[in-house]
C-alpha cells in the first residue's frame, strides 16, 4: 500500500430481508435475499459516489474495490481530484453490478 493519507467509509443495512439469519464465511453470502444483496449494492455506489465528490480526494484504492472492466465508467483509479458536484453519476453495466454482487 503506498504511503499517503487515505479514508474509508461503510455501509450496511440496519434489517436484513434474508432467510431470517446469516452465516458469514469467506465468499459470498448464499443464504441472502436478492433484495439484500440489491441494497448493499446500492449502498456502495451511493456511498462512492459522495466520497468521489470530495475535494480531498485523489483516487481510490483499486484492490479495495470490485474489479469492474477497465473500459466501465465505473472503474476505479488514481485521480487528478474530486468528481465536479454537478457531473452525473458513474453509469453502471450489468457487468459492473455483477462485480459488486460478488465483491459483497
Amino acid at each position: 500500500m503506498p504511503k499517503r493519507n487515505y479514508t474509508a467509509a461503510c455501509y450496511f443495512t440496519f434489517y436484513s430481508i434474508s432467510i431470517g439469519q446469516m452465516h458469514i464465511g469467506p465468499g459470498a453470502y448464499p443464504h441472502m435475499h436478492p433484495v439484500g444483496i440489491a441494497t448493499l449494492r446500492l449502498g456502495y455506489k451511493k456511498t462512492r459516489e459522495l466520497f468521489q465528490r470530495m475535494l480531498a480526494l485523489r483516487g481510490e484504492y483499486v484492490s479495495l474495490h470490485p474489479a469492474c472492466s477497465s473500459n466501465s465508467q465505473a472503474s476505479c483509479g488514481e485521480a487528478s481530484g474530486p468528481v465536479h458536484t454537478i457531473a452525473p453519476e458513474a453509469a453502471y453495466n450489468k457487468e459492473d453490478d455483477a462485480a459488486i454482487d460478488t465483491f459483497h
